[in-house]
């Protein structure tokens, strides 16, 4: 394959979150590799080469349709075609059900655990379809494996993180917490990512009482919004505000919304919590660590994949939130443990979520997809 006339369109859903980070350091490393780059999306996404298309975040029989046709024609001037997510992975299985472009996606989550028959139907279509399946975790990929879908499709690619970007050096943590009004020396711990249920904010406001007991000035940071398609009265973000209050705690949060420059969120917190039930990768955690912060999770999901329990933060037991509160303490006591931990966790960054070894890892199926196809 000759990269410098390799034209590559990545398809994505709407995103703000870790699948866009993801996507945006990719396609600047394919840049820097020679690829032509497109980037088929809905409007907003921010890349110079983008093509807005009508892919919503939901099942929406006319606009997918509006979607794969426009993903059809695109795919006329492309050699390749690298979907993100299921939702844009069945649109662009259907856009492509007529031609031989090669075509894999990642999967960036977990399968929904009972999706309904025409679901389980568009997702086997979908399989069949790609050439590949990139997992973003040896977590996700053992949950497709067992679901029965085809082994030899799948392989693990950590995302990574820019770890020049993502640097202690490079964030002012003053800025941050002048804006939520937390003082320099105030113990600071903080959750960042979506505001749904799986991500364990209540069972983290939960331990915050324990944590206060022993460190009454402790604040903790709730960085990220919910979705927004949910109406107010079904809210999370509200369930979990009367969970504080009726808890008592509800003074020591700071809601500090959604931010998207999240460094000097990471810069100003001396731990960072990640209660996350069944997490199917953990960016934050990685860009976390690259800013040389140490990280409590649950020992779930794809966390253990890439938090080195008592090295680069503490794994415990998912839903023990005694023993959470319990390391968060530890640390939140310690400044010379969160130092060790957080250059340790650095060190780990730059070893195994190198931009460079996912991209060379991404390119190599690339050119794998292209030999199936004749490419």
């Amino acid at each position: 394959m000759s990269r410098s006339s390799c034209r590559v369109l990545h398809v994505m859903r709407p995103a703000a979150g870790g699948m866009r980070r993801h996507l945006q350091l990719l396609i600047a490393m394919q840049t820097r590799q020679g690829l032509a780059v497109r980037v088929a999306s809905p409007a907003g996404f921010g890349w110079e080469q983008s093509v807005p298309i009508p892919l919503s975040s939901r099942p929406h029989p006319f606009k997918d349709l509006q979607a794969a046709q426009q993903i059809a024609k695109l795919a006329k001037e492309s050699d390749l075609i690298h979907a993100h997510g299921f939702r844009a992975a069945w649109v662009t299985a259907m856009a492509l059900r007529r031609r031989k472009t090669p075509f894999l996606f990642t999967a960036h989550n977990l399968l929904p655990d009972n999706p309904g028959l025409l679901a389980r139907l568009l997702l086997k279509f979908t399989f069949l379809r790609a050439d590949t399946v990139i997992c973003v975790s040896d977590y996700i990929r053992e949950a497709l494996s067992s679901r029965g879908l085809p082994a030899q499709k799948l392989c693990v690619v950590y995302n990574a993180v820019d770890a020049d970007q993502f640097h202690p050096d490079k964030a002012d943590s003053a800025g941050f917490r002048q804006g939520i009004t937390v003082e320099t020396d105030t113990p600071l711990l903080g959750i960042v990512g979506r505001i749904v249920p799986w991500k364990g904010h209540q069972d983290l406001i939960e331990a915050l009482p324990m944590i206060r007991d022993r460190l009454p000035d402790a604040i903790l940071a709730v960085i990220g919004q919910e979705d927004q398609t949910l109406s107010r009265s079904n809210s999370w973000t509200e369930r979990l505000k009367r969970k504080a209050h009726d808890l008592k705690v509800s003074e020591s949060i700071r809601w500090a919304g959604w931010r998207e420059d999240v460094r000097p969120v990471y810069s100003a917190l001396d731990v960072v919590c990640m209660p996350s039930r069944r997490e199917p990768f953990g960016l934050s955690a990685v860009e976390a660590m690259a800013m040389q912060k140490p990280i409590v999770a649950y020992r779930s999901g794809a966390l253990p994949e890439i938090i080195a329990d008592g090295d680069t933060g503490f794994l415990t037991p998912e839903g023990d939130i005694q023993v959470f509160a319990e390391r968060v303490i530890t640390l939140l006591q310690s400044a010379d443990m969160r130092h060790r931990m957080g250059e340790s966790a650095r060190q780990s960054v730059l070893a195994r979520f190198h931009p460079q070894s996912q991209a060379d890892a991404v390119l190599r199926l690339y050119e794998s997809c292209l030999q199936i196809r004749g490419g």
